[in-house]
């Protein structure tokens, strides 16, 4: 997949993605696997704050498609 990084053993999300996955988490709209999966899906792709929100607001009028899938598609078009 473009665009996707390795991710080793002590790394440490960005605070902006702790801050987006935090955000997420006070809506109260996802699970906290879903949320655990999309923090390591962030650190493993270049993050970028205006595709994060495109894919959370198509992710909710399109639940069956994961965020990660949305921000993989919005990454690779």
């Amino acid at each position: 997949m473009a665009g996707l990084r390795v991710i080793w053993p002590d790394a440490k999300p960005s605070e902006e993605v702790m801050k987006t996955v935090e955000d997420l988490k006070q809506e109260g709209n996802f699970t906290e696997e879903e949320l655990e999966r999309l923090k390591l899906y962030l650190m493993s792709v270049e993050y970028n704050p205006g595709y994060m929100e495109d894919a959370v607001l198509l992710h909710e009028s399109n639940p069956q498609f994961s965020v990660e899938e949305f921000y993989q598609f919005i990454l690779d078009n």
